[in-house]
């Protein structure tokens, strides 16, 4: 698999808009772009809408054979379970798994909509350690009220903005909706 995952590495750094596209891995349901590029320590990486993916070589004995993150849509749709079933089944096309996956990270987040009108709030309304807050506005937004707000903790940006708005104009993740509909 090594092999192959270098040829199409190759193919998606192509100049060519037609060999980029051959950059395919068709794994199980899954259609993955291999990207031109990898990560340190992880020269492969496959995506899709469901897997970001990244590989390390075989002769890599101190690292995982993959490092992996779940896109949040696919974990709502299918459950832990299945997506890491799934997952697993992947990653053994490309070695032998040693043990239960490990995760290394988890990104919480609540989604939520409410009466409070934050555009009215100050910043003094905000209990927070970050050192940068300020009210968004996003220019595709068909409005001129705020869309959210920015709160810079240590490194990390977030933007918290409306969320309906965010999933209209920027994220487009509407499965969402069919998420909040059985709680209102």
């Amino acid at each position: 698999m090594e092999e192959e995952l270098e040829h199409l590495k190759l193919l998606g750094q192509s100049e060519s808009e037609k060999k980029e596209a051959q950059a395919q891995l068709k794994i199980g349901e899954h259609l993955f772009e291999v990207l031109g590029n990898g990560a340190p320590r992880f020269p492969f990486i496959l995506a899709d809408n469901c897997f970001f993916i990244k590989f390390s070589r075989n002769r890599a004995k101190s690292l995982p054979l993959a490092s992996v993150q779940i896109s949040s849509g696919y974990l709502a749709a299918v459950g832990v379970e299945a997506a890491t079933a799934n997952l697993c089944s992947i990653i053994a096309q490309f070695g032998d798994i040693q043990g239960s996956p490990k995760i290394s990270r988890v990104d919480v987040f609540l989604d939520f909509i409410c009466a409070v009108d934050f555009d009215k709030l100050d910043q003094e309304c905000w209990v927070t350690r970050a050192n940068l807050l300020a009210k968004y506005y996003d220019r595709r937004i068909p409005q001129h009220s705020p869309a959210g707000w920015w709160v810079s903790v240590a490194i990390y940006l977030h933007a918290c903005m409306k969320k309906t708005v965010e999933i209209e104009f920027k994220s487009r993740k509407i499965y969402l909706h069919e998420l909040w509909q059985p709680r209102g």
